[in-house]
């Protein structure tokens, strides 16, 4: 598991030039929800703030040779 996480934050940072993972990325359901699911969410926390507005402005990342669509995570419970 953690080595398919650290993979997946290579693949982030290879791709995507600028972009700095703070940690390895973490899925927002647990293994037996997403086993039931075609997609899934996953949360990247970026280190730095200028290039987190950038990628939120672009609304996309790359991962896999994919563009894919990202959103600011607001939790609903603080």
């Amino acid at each position: 598991m953690d080595e398919g996480r650290s993979l997946l934050r290579s693949e982030i940072e290879t791709f995507n030039p600028g972009i700095q993972l703070a940690r390895d990325p973490a899925w927002l359901s647990n293994k037996e929800t997403r086993a039931k699911k075609k997609y899934g969410s996953i949360l990247i926390e970026l280190l730095d703030q200028e290039v987190t507005k950038k990628v939120l402005e672009q609304e996309r990342i790359i991962l896999a040779g994919t563009s894919y669509r990202v959103y600011n995570f607001i939790p609903k419970y603080i």
